[in-house]
């Protein structure tokens, strides 16, 4: 009778049953709540009783401490109170609200020597602060920025960490700075300011992680990347994304580099001014990328000083999808740029293009019947599958492009022209598709899709055939 009864309550709805999983199941889960939920899981029984303290990963973040009642003590004591109480190996930390560092200078000093004698840290996140227009912003409203301790890069951490990601702080630059993390697989830096150490008398800036396989630098400043000698060296890097300014980048020995998003700008402000860098130590370090993002002003570095051809040596015989976003078919960069990545991918299967209007320019411009005897002149994209074309706009350089790609791709499966949602009429947009209309198709199976975007304008044209 007492056996039956046993297992009439163990299988009752009612019963307990996550509470009978493993430890690692349930810390597992209480990782996907927030902290402060994690640590109200105590009261659901003894078998919860603060198992949130041996959890292997601790997330600071806004669910950690409400906004409304946000305050540097009232931070910093649960802060610590929480780090104190924990026990057991802790993998990841995320730290993405704190008091502002003039109130508590030492405090990510204190963290990290807490991570150093906890001993099992593999993965560390640091936000210090929201970016606001070029600004930091801390917890308290206060325009100031960490800076981080150079403990950071001691031998605990440089032989430990296999993912960190910083935001919004500044790290002192003593160079080399990232040479010595040995197992840093993810590293992402945004809007992180290199502060160059005055002892260093080195210019050079290099990156040596020899397991990195992906590297994110966004919107990063300082004197670091204004350097001629800026060098990136991972063998095992996979996905490479840039964000910014830099002066000049060499990409050394990156074999299995398979994605690149580039959005290149510079420290200048002059949008026309000549540009004259050597951009062959970038575009050797793409040989292997399959998959390509460029845009902002990393057409007219590629091109750097040379008005008339770009001879950047070696193809991209891994490239198969391209991204060309912000296109000035006006700008004679722009052009010779695009060329130059569109024919020197001999394996190219998807094109993605957006196109830019530039009125008034001065210099670099090129006139549509210079833009059409260059094109006359390309070699045909044979492999091209599928074309994309955005932010269309009808002009005369568009539509001898549209046309070139048109007649210059044998293989094209499907061209798909997305008309611009700003500054076209309803006149402008029937003229724009009468013209196109006339355009010729590669072949009988081509498909060409007009539309517009926020806009019911869908049509697949029955373009004759070239």
């Amino acid at each position: 009778m007492g056996r039956a009864s046993k297992n009439k309550k163990r299988h009752s709805p009612c019963a307990d049953r996550i509470s009978t999983l493993p430890d690692d199941i349930r810390k597992h889960i209480l990782t996907k709540l927030p902290l402060r939920d994690a640590a109200k899981a105590s009261v659901l029984s003894t078998k919860w009783r603060h198992l949130w303290a041996k959890m292997p990963s601790l997330v600071f973040d806004e669910t950690f401490l409400p906004i409304n009642t946000r305050k540097a003590s009232q931070l910093m004591s649960k802060l610590c109170t929480v780090l104190l109480l924990h026990h057991g190996p802790l993998r990841e930390l995320t730290l993405s609200q704190l008091p502002a560092p003039r109130s508590h200078p030492n405090l990510v000093e204190s963290i990290l020597m807490f991570l150093e004698k906890e001993g099992t840290v593999d993965s560390l996140t640091v936000t210090l602060g929201q970016q606001q227009h070029g600004t930091t912003t801390t917890t308290e409203g206060e325009e100031d920025r960490y800076l981080l301790p150079k403990r950071l890069f001691s031998t605990f951490f440089s032989s430990r960490l296999k993912t960190l990601r910083l935001s919004c702080c500044d790290v002192v630059w003593s160079s080399p700075c990232f040479e010595g993390f040995g197992v840093l697989h993810v590293l992402e830096l945004r809007n992180v300011v290199f502060v160059k150490e005055e002892s260093s008398s080195s210019s050079a800036w290099r990156f040596r992680c020899p397991l990195l396989s992906s590297l994110t630098l966004v919107d990063c400043g300082g004197k670091v990347f204004e350097e001629p000698d800026f060098v990136i060296e991972a063998t095992k890097l996979g996905r490479f994304e840039l964000d910014g300014k830099f002066s000049s980048l060499h990409l050394k020995d990156t074999p299995v580099l398979r994605t690149a998003i580039l959005r290149k700008q510079f420290f200048s402000d002059g949008d026309e001014k000549e540009v004259e860098e050597d951009p062959s130590k970038l575009w050797d370090g793409l040989a292997a990328v399959e998959s390509l993002y460029a845009s902002g002003d990393l057409y007219r570095y590629l091109a750097g000083g040379n008005k008339e051809t770009i001879s950047l040596g070696r193809q991209l015989e891994m490239l198969t999808q391209l991204t060309l976003d912000g296109v000035c078919l006006s700008r004679r960069s722009d052009v010779w740029s695009a060329l130059c990545l569109i024919t020197k991918s001999p394996n190219l299967r998807r094109l993605s293009i957006s196109m830019e209007l530039k009125r008034r320019l001065i210099h670099d411009s090129i006139k549509s019947a210079q833009l059409g005897r260059l094109l006359n002149g390309e070699p045909k994209v044979h492999p091209l599958k599928t074309a994309e074309v955005k932010s269309f706009h009808g002009t005369k350089h568009e539509m001898v492009f549209v046309r070139w790609l048109l007649s210059s791709s044998p293989a094209l499966e499907t061209m798909e022209i997305e008309l611009s949602s700003a500054g076209l009429s309803a006149d402008d947009k029937e003229s724009i598709l009468a013209e196109l209309n006339e355009f010729g198709r590669p072949s009988a199976t081509t498909k060409v899709v007009i539309k517009q975007r926020h806009s019911s304008l869908t049509k697949n044209w029955g373009f004759r055939t070239l």
